[in-house]
């Protein structure tokens, strides 16, 4: 399947605990092929998981695939301006704000 064909979105879940409980998943979505765009979201990090080396390897690693697997050239986070936890972990992942969505855009 090309990468226009996961245009719903393509999840990928993670475990890294010693109980197997799942620990993190993330999905690439709004797949833009034509112009060489993605956005990752709907990005969840379980508390044992979150501000950790295993995280920021996890968000690497979609972005790598995104970029050098997929051939993508621009690679999007999207996340609720009122959610100061999503914000603070884009900026520790190396997203800069771009600005806002128009209030009819829903994430």
């Amino acid at each position: 399947m090309g990468r226009s064909g996961y245009r719903r979105g393509l999840f990928h879940a993670g475990v890294a605990t010693p109980t197997s409980d799942l620990s993190a998943y993330a999905s690439y979505q709004r797949i833009t092929a034509e112009f060489g765009v993605v956005e990752i979201g709907h990005i969840w990090f379980g508390v044992p998981l979150q501000r950790t080396i295993a995280a920021t390897e996890a968000i690497y690693l979609l972005a790598a695939h995104a970029f050098d697997d997929l051939g993508y050239r621009r690679l999007e986070w999207k996340c609720n301006a009122w959610n100061a936890a999503s914000r603070r972990a884009a900026e520790r992942f190396g997203f800069h704000r771009r600005g806002r969505l128009p209030s009819t855009t829903r994430l």
